[in-house]
């Protein structure tokens, strides 16, 4: 059953169900296409492996950054070395920072090579 106010506005346009039906079944697309072809497979797979080899790579830099950087706060905290301590304190952060500024940049890509 259709809302009370969708038949008001059906009758008083003068357009019908069976016509407003018709109306749109006829609809066609426009002729032009806007979106662009995407690239060839051979490009595509090239791109694709490039992009993760980078992403995989950073990310394996990031954690080992950061596992070091536990280590040597480990290592500084049971010697009693403040320095050490310091410098694995100082690695984590950077390892930390780093997490962060790849979550940005990867997601900016993403958007950019998002294909609609």
């Amino acid at each position: 059953m259709l809302p009370y106010h969708l038949m008001i506005e059906l009758h008083w346009s003068g357009l019908s169900l069976d016509g407003l039906a018709q109306h749109l079944l006829a609809y066609e697309p426009a002729p032009f296409d806007p979106d662009p072809k995407p690239p060839t497979e051979g490009i595509r797979q090239g791109a694709d492996t490039l992009m993760s080899w980078i992403k995989w790579g950073a990310l394996g830099l990031i954690f080992a950054l950061g596992t070091g950087g536990i280590a040597v706060f480990a290592g500084g905290r049971l010697t009693n070395n403040g320095d050490w301590g310091t410098r694995g304190r100082n690695m984590m952060g950077g390892a930390l920072v780093l997490g962060i500024l790849y979550g940005a940049i990867y997601e900016m890509i993403k958007q950019f090579t998002k294909t609609p």
